[in-house]
């Protein structure tokens, strides 16, 4: 069952990245303003930074994070 759930989880990240959707790894949410485009503040391992974005997608794990934006 977990291999399944991988293999589709995978499957679908790949989909998205094909549309156009590209995920922020590592990046912590500091701030998020509505708008056209968004507003995104992040504290990266690089310092802080922001991103504008037509859409957000946001999905917390119990051992990562993770933010996609179109």
């Amino acid at each position: 069952a977990a291999d399944g759930l991988a293999r589709a989880l995978h499957d679908g990240a790949h989909r998205l990245r094909g549309a156009g959707v590209r995920f922020a790894m590592r990046h912590r949410l500091t701030g998020l303003r509505p708008g056209a485009p968004w507003e995104i503040d992040f504290q990266t391992a690089d310092g802080p930074r922001t991103v504008a974005a037509d859409a957000v997608i946001l999905a917390a794990f119990a051992l990562s994070g993770a933010l996609a934006a179109v």
